[in-house]
């Protein structure tokens, strides 16, 4: 037999072998089903909200304070752990601000509503008014929502880029965080590596910058996918 026969040979058995174990975990191929999904999720969202999960890091800022408590931490490590924990807080909330700011300006497909991470599972167990932020980051009573459907997006990591390293991303997931997955867009990413090189040189702008185009491109492909699906192509935030 030739080395050709023998690699064809192979290569057909191990296809035959992922099919077989793929039947057998119960997890089939279904390319019809997962666009009757993306199609339904993109109509929903059209009539839902949007909750955007700005982070708290919450976990680091509770392990820092942790020490900070702690009696066997000298007062000149925890200086520098409370110049740390300062300027955590003080980076998240700079930048959750940028992004509220960011989707204020362009961002239009649905309405949308932002909390904390924190926050999350309160709204998945059925909470609708009472942890909302405005722009300045502060819970307003007035903003909620009723019985709509929603939908979550985060802050996410992604190594996808490949060509142009990781990025930070924005992900959408359903009520029960399941990521939403293809055909419907997600993994809405500008490469970090822009974003470090655009500090460098304009750091006044920087973020704003890179917020803008990772909300203008959620923006923008979620109104394309909605056409698709529709016929119905909407207008792009200016």
């Amino acid at each position: 037999m030739t080395d050709f026969s023998t690699r064809y040979l192979l290569c057909v058995f191990l296809l035959f072998a992922t099919l077989g174990a793929t039947a057998q975990s119960g997890e089939t191929l279904d390319p019809e089903g997962d666009q009757a999904r993306a199609e339904a999720a993109i109509k929903t969202l059209r009539e839902g909200v949007l909750l955007v999960r700005l982070p708290s890091h919450q976990k680091k800022a509770a392990a820092l304070q942790r020490l900070l408590d702690s009696p066997e931490v000298d007062e000149s490590r925890k200086n520098a752990i409370r110049r740390e924990l300062e300027s955590t807080l003080a980076e998240a909330s700079y930048r959750n601000r940028r992004l509220i700011q960011a989707f204020g300006r362009y961002y239009d497909f649905s309405p949308v509503l932002f909390l904390y991470d924190t926050a999350s599972t309160a709204v998945a167990d059925g909470q609708r008014a009472g942890m909302f932020l405005d722009d300045s980051l502060r819970i307003d009573p007035a903003l909620g929502f009723g019985e709509e459907p929603f939908f979550f997006a985060r802050i996410g990591y992604t190594d996808e880029t490949s060509s142009s390293g990781a990025a930070d991303a924005l992900i959408l997931s359903d009520r029960n965080f399941g990521d939403l997955s293809d055909p419907f867009p997600n993994n809405f990413y500008i490469s970090t590596t822009k974003l470090v090189i655009s500090r460098f040189f304009s750091p006044s702008t920087a973020d704003d910058k890179y917020y803008r185009q990772l909300v203008s491109k959620l923006d923008r492909q979620l109104k394309k996918f909605y056409g698709q699906v529709t016929g119905q192509y909407l207008p792009e935030k200016k």
